[in-house]
């Protein structure tokens, strides 16, 4: 969508003159309104990715296929002790949700890049894909066909004949022609068992036009096949709110309407998912998988319980191992043979990688280090929150004009266990500083990020009125002095020794510091209700010349006061998107104000150019870049579409750093010449085991193909 822009001229300084003339000159808020210029030449191409959620998990022949954030991992699944990385796709075109495996293919449910059909035995290498309204979250294939549920854009019937050509040909749709809602699907001989809250039974006899057969259950939660049998989690509301589970085993052998109930048994955990192999059925819950085996006349029996995270989306059992794809949890696996060794084991921890990124930044003397805060996983099913930090290798041969080719992969050279509080965040010379939990300033050499150390820490004054201590909201250094956005505080520390910090100067806003930048020792503050507009953020100018004497200057309304703001000479730019002239401190004035959709979370700054990480509308994200070096006119040079939220934008290098919500680390190239056109997903270099390696420390066992 084009950006809607307002231009407002300084036209003197006078309170009513200015009015007057713009009045005349047709320039008043209402008028004179001109979208923002457009330069097709600007390029904010991906050349790569790391990190993001564990959705998907099939076990098959002694390989585990997985997935983080938009790829699709295949590895060695014979000892979760020992993952070993064998092939890793390309960014697909979407959060991955759920995969198939069959015949040496994978099937991806990919989010909202749809359906992408891999070739597992040439390295995941994407050969098919079919775009589809909606997100894609379950896959089940039969015969020639892949069934999709896609949530509120319902089941799609998709013919997979030719892989490299998936053909849509088929939904299933009520009586006035909408989708029903499909949250999960099952498959048996020709009916499909659909979950829309009810279980509904779908005749597929016409696969172009599935049809309902009848209602099972009025209210499911999750539903499995194996041959004859459905198995059915289903819950009812009880008092207090909470639902009560069950699992039930219906038999299918014979067309009765309904099915006959073999089994029913009172589980009490709600399911998000349920598994079924070889007569056993996993329930995942919100707290635990349960492992139950049905036989006759027996019925369900139960063998254990796991305790698990309640971020598990999907789990298959493959050989002695069940797998769970845990989320932002990552890869787990327990051990569910022999049977009397599962109750109460823990789970093991197969596969991480970088779940949560929040922040991102650059190093101030090495463009090609960065740092990732990752808030990790709460309650100890996942990586703390953490601090990575980052090189990105020299380029390859052959690229794009201007580099000699894409970087490669991200290497992780440290982690270190550290958890911001409301976003404060900056390295200098070799040293991180960051806000922490407690009102607290932590600073850590990162010089050797391998054996990274805290070397300070200092506690935030407390407030002289109130007595109350506050977070470090943002931070900015310039030269040896840090500038710290404290609540309602402007406070400057000497920290030309990184390891005895000391406050040289603090100045107090009447309406709150939450976000600031700095330029030539002038400090360019935002809060969320100060200066000219009561109770509405303002941006406030104050010098620290003199360290024991600060000067404010003049205040300006601003549409935001914590999403980001950057100054260069004469300028500042603000959230998405305010351009505030301010070569004249005592009277600042807004030239440009670019208006969008959503939300922007960050923004950065280089040479004349801003780029904005944002939240869109519809749940999806964006970087956009625009060209601010014509004061007052505004030029979008580039857009990279994501299909989740981004929450930092950070630039070094020619590179554009951007942490997202499911997609983790996104590396893009910038810059106003364009790149080559390239095929989607966007080639990137397999990174064999990014985080960690694992060696053999002793002999492997296990079944089927595995040694």
């Amino acid at each position: 969508m084009s950006a809607g822009l307002r231009v407002r001229r300084r036209l003197g300084r006078l309170g009513l003159v200015p009015i007057l003339i713009a009045g005349a000159l047709g320039l008043s808020n209402g008028l004179g309104a001109t979208p923002s210029l457009r330069a097709e030449a600007g390029r904010l191409d991906p050349v790569n990715q790391l990190g993001g959620p564990t959705n998907a998990v099939d076990w098959q022949d002694g390989r585990v296929y997985t997935s983080v954030g938009p790829r699709v991992l295949m590895l060695d699944g014979c000892d979760p002790a020992w993952p070993i990385e064998l092939a890793q796709s390309r960014p697909l075109g979407g959060v991955v949700q759920h995969l198939a495996v069959r015949d040496g293919l994978v099937y991806v449910a990919a989010g909202r890049g749809g359906l992408v059909v891999l070739d597992a035995r040439a390295d995941l290498r994407q050969i098919g894909q079919l775009a589809l309204e909606g997100v894609a979250a379950k896959v089940v294939l039969q015969d020639r066909y892949a069934y999709v549920a896609a949530g509120a854009a319902g089941m799609s019937v998709i013919d997979v004949q030719d892989p490299a050509g998936p053909r849509l040909i088929g939904r299933f749709v009520d009586a006035r022609g909408d989708a029903v809602i499909a949250t999960d699907l099952a498959i048996a001989g020709s009916f499909a068992y659909v979950v829309s809250r009810n279980l509904m039974q779908v005749d597929l006899r016409d696969p172009a036009k599935p049809e309902l057969a009848r209602k099972i259950e009025d209210w499911a939660d999750a539903v499995a096949t194996e041959g004859d049998r459905l198995y059915v989690a289903t819950s009812e509301q009880r008092a207090g709110g909470e639902r009560f589970g069950h699992l039930r085993v219906y038999d299918l052998s014979v067309d009765q309407r309904p099915p006959r109930l073999l089994a029913s048994v009172e589980v009490g955990d709600r399911a998000r998912r349920l598994a079924v192999a070889d007569g056993l059925a996993f329930h995942q819950g919100t707290s635990r998988v349960i492992a139950w085996r049905f036989s006759e006349p027996r019925g369900l029996e139960r063998l254990g319980a796991v305790a698990s995270p309640d971020s598990v989306l999907n789990l298959d059992p493959g050989d002695r191992w069940l797998w769970l794809a845990a989320g932002p949890s990552g890869l787990r696996a327990a051990r569910f043979y022999p049977w009397d060794r599962i109750e109460g084991q823990a789970l093991r921890e197969v596969w991480t990688s970088l779940p949560a990124p929040e922040r991102v930044i650059v190093d101030d003397r090495d463009p090609a280090r960065i740092y990732v805060a990752d808030a990790g996983v709460e309650g100890g099913w996942g990586p703390p929150p953490r601090i990575l930090v980052l090189t990105i290798p020299a380029p390859t041969e052959g690229s794009a004009p201007g580099s000699s080719g894409p970087p490669d992969a991200p290497r992780i050279l440290g982690s270190i266990p550290a958890e911001l509080d409301k976003g404060g965040f900056a390295v200098h010379r070799g040293f991180l500083f960051l806000g922490a939990p407690g009102e607290i300033l932590r600073v850590i050499d990162v010089r050797e990020p391998a054996s990274a150390r805290e070397v300070a820490r200092l506690a935030m004054p407390p407030d002289p009125v109130s007595g109350r201590r506050a977070p470090v909201w943002r931070i900015a250094i310039e030269d040896d002095l840090a500038y710290l956005a404290n609540d309602e505080w402007v406070r400057v520390l000497d920290v030309s020794d990184p390891t005895a910090p000391r406050q040289v100067s603090a100045w107090r806003s009447s309406g709150g510091a939450t976000d600031l930048a700095v330029r030539d020792r002038r400090a360019y503050v935002l809060g969320p209700a100060t200066g000219i507009r009561t109770n509405q953020p303002s941006l406030q100018i104050v010098d620290f010349f003199e360290l024991g004497s600060p000067l404010a200057f003049a205040s300006l309304g601003t549409i935001g006061f914590r999403a980001g703001i950057q100054a260069e000479p004469g300028q500042v730019f603000i959230d998405g998107l305010q351009v505030v002239d301010v070569s004249d401190p005592d009277a600042p004035v807004e030239t440009a104000l670019v208006q969008l959709d959503g939300r922007t979370r960050d923004i950065d700054q280089a040479g004349g150019f801003v780029y904005l990480a944002r939240a869109k509308p519809d749940g999806t994200g964006e970087v956009r870049a625009f060209d601010l070096r014509m004061p007052g006119r505004p030029i979008e040079t580039a857009r990279l579409d994501l299909v989740d939220e981004a929450r930092d934008v950070a630039l070094g290098a020619d590179l554009a750093f951007v942490a997202a919500q499911g997609s983790g680390l996104v590396i893009a190239a910038s810059g106003l010449d364009p790149a080559p056109t390239l095929p989607i997903p966007t080639p990137t270099v397999r990174t064999p085991l990014p985080q960690r390696a694992f060696l053999p420390i002793v002999a492997r066992g296990g079944l089927g193909r595995c040694p």
